[in-house]
């Protein structure tokens, strides 16, 4: 059998890239998993292989490395928009966050020149830029972590989830 006969990706990468980008956006669990080698976004390459790992098995065509890192950049891309639009939702409530970190600081005693630089040029920054090109640019990053760490998640569960009676 050949690639040709594959089944398609669209299905498992879209779950995968979903589900990742759902638990990354949760406030304080994304975060932490984030932190964690990127965690969520390997996840999102490792469930998408194992969702179309099993997919090629039905179809009787053999799960290669090729199918394996394809299936996890996609979904790599799914996740990327994904927690771009939980990070759009969230926005309003930017502004409002660097003000409680100028508060929390200050009653620590805490608070430097610079610390108050960063925060005006940070506010400066969400306040020029128009809501378009900061979307877009919030994309590209994510989209840039995804390629890297969901490819590797991908890579990893061809290795995880091939199987181990045909070659590829």
């Amino acid at each position: 059998m050949s690639e040709d006969l594959a089944p398609p990706m669209l299905r498992p990468a879209l779950m995968a890239g979903l589900t990742a980008g759902v638990v990354t956006s949760i406030p304080l669990i994304g975060g932490l998993l984030l932190m964690a080698c990127c965690a969520p976004v390997i996840g999102c390459g490792f469930l998408a292989a194992f969702w179309y790992g099993k997919s090629c098995r039905e179809a009787g065509v053999p799960f290669t490395a090729a199918l394996g890192r394809t299936v996890g950049l996609i979904s790599g891309a799914f996740w990327a928009a994904t927690v771009t639009v939980f990070v759009v939702l969230t926005w309003p409530g930017i502004d409002k966050a660097s003000e409680d970190v100028e508060k929390t600081w200050d009653a620590m005693g805490q608070t430097t020149p610079e610390l108050l630089d960063g925060l005006d040029s940070f506010r400066d920054f969400y306040a020029d830029s128009s809501g378009f090109m900061l979307v877009l640019m919030v994309f590209f990053i994510y989209l840039l972590i995804a390629a890297v760490f969901s490819t590797i998640g991908g890579m990893i569960g061809t290795v995880v989830f091939r199987d181990k009676n045909t070659s590829g």
